[in-house]
């Protein structure tokens, strides 16, 4: 009679060999269906095994060291990403191809860009290959599980390709999908003087600047100007209001006067999201009787006169009454 002992090597294998495999379709899934050599090897695959499964046709060779699991037709996102894998650590999604990703403008290029760190010369069929040793933290991000170049470095690169008109389109799809940075974009530039994209990049975003860059406190004091000389009440600045049941902090507020003035600063209710929420308070303030109005930067510093009718008619109005 056999010891039952006999089977427990053979069993053993076995497991493991499940255990790879559903490690390896874990992780698959999790990276569009492409897995790289090294992500094999870390699983505990041999590189006789890794052979054996793509003669098997379980693996697909996308590129160098890359391979596509069960399925040679990957998603788009797929292809991104082993276009990332097969150029090695530190390597990102980038210029059109990461414009692309990103959903800030389509790409039809029939080669993948991918930007690798330092100097590195490196030749894959397929991909367009760029160095660059000026990538910091702040220029790299992850979005749907390939590493690319954030959505400011990814503009920057791309106003060296393509034109003024070509920018803008970028940044308003950015707007809209509520990624764009202004704070990023500027310290971007600030540091890429020798980019060939900056001089583009700085003359569209200055553009579409609707004015002026007063600072928040300066915005505050040249409120207050228009106040005083018109010798209306002090109002109190950033003060609390309960909005919607929610303490919600104003720009100025008059509480004796139920008025309540919010600005809008270019730097400050630049994504459109913001916007968004803006729009919302005022239409609470609306519903909970609250007189308002909101004041542009160029108004407040540009046409101080009509601030100041507007204001006038606010906080001379009859006195409301709070909701029951």
């Amino acid at each position: 009679m056999t010891h039952p002992r006999s089977f427990l090597p053979g069993m053993r294998e076995e497991f493991t060999h499940r255990g790879r495999e559903r490690a390896m379709m874990g992780l698959a899934g999790t990276q569009h269906w492409v897995i790289a050599f090294a992500q094999l090897v870390a699983l505990g695959y041999s590189s006789s095994a890794i052979g054996r499964l793509v003669q098997a046709g379980r693996l697909h060779r996308l590129h160098q060291g890359v391979y596509a699991v069960g399925n040679p037709a990957v998603p788009v996102a797929g292809r991104r990403l082993a276009a990332v894998l097969a150029c090695g650590e530190g390597a990102l999604l980038s210029r059109a191809a990461a414009a692309a990703h990103h959903g800030l403008r389509q790409s039809e290029a029939a080669r993948i860009d991918v930007t690798v760190p330092g100097d590195r010369r490196l030749i894959r069929p397929g991909l367009r290959i760029h160095r660059c040793s000026t990538l910091i933290d702040e220029d790299m991000t992850i979005v749907d599980a390939v590493p690319c170049t954030s959505v400011a470095r990814t503009l920057l690169d791309l106003s060296s390709l393509v034109d003024d008109r070509g920018v803008e389109q970028a940044l308003e799809r950015a707007e809209i999908l509520e990624v764009y940075d202004h704070r990023q974009i500027l310290s971007l530039l600030a540091r890429m003087h020798g980019h060939p994209g900056t001089p583009r990049l700085a003359r569209v975003v200055d553009a579409a600047n609707p004015g002026t860059t007063v600072s928040r406190s300066g915005l505050e004091e040249a409120m207050l100007r228009i106040c005083r000389s018109a010798g209306f009440p002090e109002p109190r600045l950033n003060a609390h209001i309960l909005l919607g049941g929610v303490h919600t902090e104003v720009d100025f507020l008059w509480p004796a006067h139920r008025v309540v003035v919010e600005v809008d600063s270019w730097k400050y209710h630049r994504q459109r999201g913001q916007f968004r929420r803006d729009r919302r308070r005022d239409q609470l303030l609306e519903l909970e009787g609250w007189g308002h109005a909101r004041f542009t930067d160029d108004e407040i510093v540009g046409q101080p006169r009509h601030v100041e009718n507007v204001l006038l008619g606010l906080l001379a109005g009859p006195r409301r009454i709070l909701p029951a």
